[in-house]
């Protein structure tokens, strides 16, 4: 069920990108962005039904509305981001190996926290009807890619997003725009709950907001991300959960 998709390196996401698009028989399609150099980037094995509707999705977003720099903005919102890893017609799945520094916000229990982080690697499995986000070790992605529990609040024992108010995509499209929504569920949100005591490693007895921030806080101080001494395993592959939600 789960392929592997690799893309080709290239050359630095920039704007002003095209999309080509070959059929490779059968019901699927390939599709990739030509960069400015003329070099091609983030090259994805999709269905004939979800390559048209990128391209769709482009058109549409592009209009006849040029930015100041000259870049078509929706062209560039429109195309298949790096990050995805698979997608079918139920489920579009992007793997964020993190690693850079952004604010993390949370307001509950423990207080008011808002500070720069280091953001672990994260795996989003976006479905029609919910939103699953679980950490990995940041490494190539396979369908036995090891799963730990996102060191995040507003994630369920089972991985599943408590999106609450935050912006969702409207169309079910993997393209850039969207991509970029559905990270903002964790990275614009401001947290307010632990749903589970395996959100970090500890006593599971003790684990409460208090327990998780201090997790955080003496990693910041330290001037690092979280380890993977920090997590605690899904106890899954993510062939086994894609298996599990299909």
């Amino acid at each position: 069920m789960f392929t592997e998709i690799e893309g080709t390196g290239g050359v630095e996401t920039l704007p002003d990108t095209a999309l080509l698009l070959r059929r490779e028989g059968g019901d699927h399609m390939m599709v990739a962005n030509i960069e400015p150099s003329g070099a091609l980037g983030g090259l994805k094995r999709v269905s004939n039904a979800d390559a048209a509707t990128v391209l769709q999705e482009s058109l549409k977003l592009g209009g006849d509305s040029r930015s100041m720099s000259g870049s078509y903005q929706g062209l560039d919102a429109g195309r298949i981001p790096d990050t995805l890893i698979y997608q079918d017609k139920w489920m579009i799945v992007f793997a964020d190996p993190g690693g850079d520094w952004a604010p993390l916000y949370y307001r509950g229990e423990a207080g008011l926290f808002c500070d720069n982080v280091q953001w672990p690697p994260l795996i989003y499995i976006w479905t029609r009807s919910r939103l699953y986000v679980l950490a990995y070790d940041g490494g190539p992605v396979s369908e036995n890619t090891a799963l730990f529990h996102a060191p995040l609040p507003n994630i369920g024992r089972d991985g599943e997003v408590c999106i609450g108010q935050a912006d969702m995509p409207e169309h079910f499209v993997a393209n850039q725009a969207n991509w970029s929504l559905v990270r903002g569920v964790m990275r614009d949100t401001s947290f307010s709950h632990i749903n589970h005591t395996a959100v970090v490693a500890g006593d599971p007895d003790t684990m409460d907001d208090k327990q998780w921030l201090k997790v955080w806080q003496s990693r910041i101080a330290a001037d690092t991300g979280l380890l993977e001494e920090d997590l605690v395993s899904f106890d899954e592959t993510l062939g086994e959960f894609l298996q599990g939600i299909g």
